[in-house]
């Protein structure tokens, strides 16, 4: 009976890991594996499968580009775009899954790595839930990124190129604190000054300030380096 049934599901409808869990096997991410072996089992996610999440998760993107602030941003121009706050981010991330469960960023990812595992690089455990991760998606998607690379890996790879450029010379400083700045990029997005302020020490923006010269040099060179990591 319905009543039977409820029963016996509110206790994992009521816990937020199984369903999470739920939620991802029913989107075809599960990943089964013998006790004690490495050796793949069953992905849970045929090609078919991928092909279809891939080809609806595009055409949301081309349907929903004017209507939801991230997607306005990333497909104005998917090769350089503008940056993208963390509120844009999680607005765009609960509007994708309440559109499609197939449409989480994990779900997404392991649909284009079946496709392409050349071109998809698969997301580690500490990467699968970090909202960065669609602004790789939806670039990937549009054409405006060839590979598609976690965001995290991405941004710790633009900062060393920026670090190694001769025209971009920095203080031992101006280093940390823009080492500083991408390890909150890749997770959060776009610098919220407010926030970036409360999740480091209380000095932080003093040192920032000082180490560029001014909150105007510091605010010009922000945006130069954000539009940086973003071109990868």
């Amino acid at each position: 009976s319905n009543p039977r049934r409820e029963s016996l599901v509110a206790p994992l409808a009521n816990n937020p890991e199984a369903r999470d869990l739920l939620l991802t096997i029913a989107a075809g991410f599960l990943l089964v594996r013998q006790p004690g072996e490495d050796e793949l089992v069953y992905r849970g996610f045929s090609r078919d499968e991928a092909e279809g999440t891939v080809r609806a998760f595009e055409c949301c993107l081309r349907d929903r580009a004017d209507e939801i602030e991230a997607l306005r941003i990333l497909s104005a121009n998917p090769s350089t775009p503008a940056p993208v706050s963390y509120a844009q981010l999680v607005d765009l991330r609960d509007r994708l899954a309440s559109q499609d469960v197939r449409f989480r960023a994990a779900t997404l990812w392991n649909a284009y790595h079946t496709l392409d595992p050349a071109s998809a690089l698969p997301l580690d455990r500490t990467e699968r839930d970090l909202v960065t991760n669609l602004i790789a998606l939806v670039r990937h998607a549009l054409g405006g990124m060839a590979r598609l690379v976690p965001f995290p890996r991405m941004a710790v790879q633009r900062f060393n190129l920026w670090c190694g450029q001769p025209q971009n010379a920095l203080t031992d400083a101006q280093r940390t604190i823009l080492r500083d700045i991408t390890e909150y990029v890749a997770a959060n997005g776009a610098p919220d000054w407010n926030v970036l302020r409360d999740t480091r020490d209380e000095t932080f923006l003093a040192r920032a300030v000082a180490a560029f010269g001014s909150r105007a040099g510091l605010e010009s060179s922000l945006r130069s380096y954000a539009a940086f990591l973003l071109a990868g």
